[in-house]
């Protein structure tokens, strides 16, 4: 998981400060990732008014608007747990609010939990409750002050052959293949290398299509990813 900061901390009055107000034609986006709303004490009381406000008061404490853009890239919280899936979407719901359009990637710890199908079925219906200007980017392009914004998750690289050594040892310690479930039709199995793997090529070759069509019309483009496309894309502090 590449982790990026969230940014300032604080509070804003205003949904829509003055930076909104720019004439300026560049595209200017905010980025926060690894926010992890289930690590959080929030539904505590039996008080509903009461959790609302305390889950706000978080969301203002954790992301404050600088840009007209914002990009959720990955491991935001749970949108398909019972518990903390309520949370996942108040918080869309709230930057839906603060700014001009929420652009959603979702992360692996989106899945804990859950399986594939079901985690994506409730990210889509959480943006879509949050309203029009909150987009689930799961290979998903726009098109903002002209330049071309591409989603991904982008699945992380699994070096070696099924069985290998390299592959074994992936599948033994990371917590992914532990928590997350992918389905088949109607049976469920734990999540294994190979899949992740397939994803990682699937969204490679997307990618790859979204730059040719990108150089092809001669736009400008960036793509949104919560997985690194390089270890060379890490800060030096950041291991």
């Amino acid at each position: 998981t590449m982790t990026r900061r969230p940014g300032e901390l604080g509070y804003v009055k205003s949904p829509k400060p003055s930076v909104f107000d720019a004439k300026e034609k560049d595209l200017k986006f905010q980025i926060a990732s690894d926010i992890h709303l289930e690590f959080y004490n929030l539904n505590q009381s039996e008080d509903e008014a009461k959790n609302k406000e305390d889950r706000e008061e978080l969301f203002c404490k954790l992301l404050t608007p600088s840009a007209p853009y914002l990009a959720l890239l990955g491991d935001i919280g749970l949108p398909a747990n019972e518990t903390f899936g309520k949370i996942y979407a108040d918080l869309l719901a709230w930057c839906a609010i603060h700014w001009e359009e929420v652009w959603v990637v979702s992360g692996n710890h989106e899945y804990y939990k859950s399986d594939n199908i079901e985690t994506e079925e409730a990210i889509s219906m959480a943006c879509k409750q949050a309203g029009d200007n909150v987009v689930y980017m799961q290979n998903t392009t726009l098109i903002r002050e002209g330049v071309r914004v591409c989603g991904s998750s982008l699945w992380s690289f699994i070096p070696g052959e099924v069985g290998s050594d390299t592959y074994n040892n992936i599948h033994m310690r990371l917590s992914d293949y532990k928590h997350i479930s992918i389905r088949e039709g109607s049976a469920k199995r734990a999540l294994e290398p190979k899949d992740t793997h397939r994803w990682h090529l699937e969204h490679v070759t997307w990618i790859k299509e979204q730059i040719s069509e990108a150089q092809e019309s001669g736009q400008p483009m960036v793509v949104l990813s919560h997985h690194a496309p390089s270890m060379n894309c890490s800060e030096p502090d950041i291991p």
